[in-house]
């Protein structure tokens, strides 16, 4: 999974950064729970980590965006509420997986949480920052 932002995909928010590196490092945790075969537990709290950090810093992208009168607003939330919908029932899947996480299983989870958020990034978040930048924001853009 392509977890790190790269100066490209940066929406340069100074609101969002740092939330954004915090979710990119959840996310390459995640990877290296699987990469490396970590124990059901450790695969299970690596998830749980990337749910509450993708949450937390949609939640306050949201806010922003809220006070910017952003147009495409309910759009980029409903983006937002189908991944974490998506890594919910992914994480049931894996917690109802009694013993044995399969190894497919999470091969395909990294592919699909690793390629939405760079996509994401690469067009709502850009163009949020697109949006923001002859507002005044600084930074953005």
């Amino acid at each position: 999974m392509t977890a790190r932002c790269s100066e490209e995909l940066e929406t340069k928010l100074p609101e969002l950064e740092e939330q954004e590196e915090e979710l990119s490092d959840a996310a390459s945790v995640f990877n290296a729970a699987i990469s490396s075969g970590g124990q059901r537990s450790e695969v299970v709290r690596a998830l749980d980590l990337l749910v509450w950090h993708a949450t937390h810093h949609f939640a306050s992208e949201e806010r922003l965006m809220a006070a910017t009168d952003y147009p495409w607003l309910h759009a980029h939330s409903a983006a937002h509420v189908g991944f974490i919908r998506e890594l919910t029932r992914w994480k049931r899947r894996v917690d109802d997986d009694d013993n044995n996480v399969g190894v497919w299983v999470l091969l395909d989870l990294e592919y699909r949480a690793g390629t939405w958020l760079t996509e994401h990034r690469n067009s709502f978040d850009r163009e949020f920052g697109m949006f923001c930048k002859p507002r005044g924001m600084p930074n953005s853009g």
